[in-house]
C-alpha cells in the first residue's frame, strides 16, 4: 500500500501505534505481522518488486481500517499473521519503485448517500473500465468490513443476552 503525504483527510487512513511516519526509506508495517515475525522500528525489512529488491528501514508500526480482518482474499477466513501483513510506502516511492507514476491500484470513495451505491457503480465501472478496472466492491461486501459488522451484531445479541440471564438469576434467588 502506499499513501500521500499530502493528504491530511485520507479515507480509511491508518493509525500509528508505534513509530513515525515513514521518509522516503522508510516503511509502516501492520503491527499483527510485525509482531508475528518479531520485527521492530528500527529493523530492515526487504520488498522485492519487478526482480528489484529494496530495503526499508522500519519506522513505525500501523493499524488500518480496511484490516480490521486480514485475509489474502476472500477465500480465506483469516490469513497467518506471519505469513500475511500489510505495509505502507510513501506514494512518491512506491511510484518511483515501479515506474507507474499518477497510476492506481486501490480507488476508496465516500459518498453523501451510501444508499446511491446502486446507482453509481454501473457509471464508475463504465468510466474505470477504460483504466483497467478489475472489479468494483462494495463497503458491505468487503472481508473486513463483513466480519466486523458479524462480530458487532455478536456482541448486540451477548448485551441483551446476558442481562435477561442475571435478572432471571436475580428473580429466582
Amino acid at each position: 500500500n502506499s499513501f500521500d503525504e499530502n493528504d491530511v483527510d485520507r479515507l480509511n487512513d491508518f493509525i500509528i501505534k508505534q513509530g513515525e511516519m515513514p521518509d522516503e526509506e522508510s516503511i509502516l508495517l501492520g503491527d499483527a505481522f510485525a509482531e508475528a515475525n518479531g520485527f521492530e522500528i528500527g529493523d530492515t525489512v526487504s520488498l522485492i518488486l519487478n526482480s528489484t529488491q529494496t530495503d526499508f528501514t522500519v519506522s513505525g508500526l500501523v493499524q488500518s481500517p480496511e484490516y480490521i480482518f486480514p485475509a489474502q482474499n476472500s477465500s480465506k477466513f483469516l490469513a497467518d499473521k506471519e505469513l500475511f501483513g500489510y505495509a505502507y510506502v510513501k506514494q512518491s516511492k512506491l511510484s518511483t519503485m515501479t515506474g507507474l507514476d499518477g497510476m492506481a491500484t486501490n480507488l476508496a470513495f465516500l459518498l453523501d448517500d451510501p444508499g446511491a451505491i446502486g446507482d453509481i457503480m454501473p457509471v464508475l465501472e463504465e468510466s474505470l473500465k477504460q483504466y483497467g478496472l478489475n472489479y468494483l466492491m462494495d463497503r458491505k461486501d468487503q472481508h473486513s468490513n463483513a466480519m466486523l459488522q458479524k462480530e458487532i451484531k455478536g456482541l448486540g445479541q451477548m448485551a441483551t443476552t446476558i442481562p435477561l440471564v442475571f435478572i432471571i438469576m436475580a428473580i429466582i434467588i
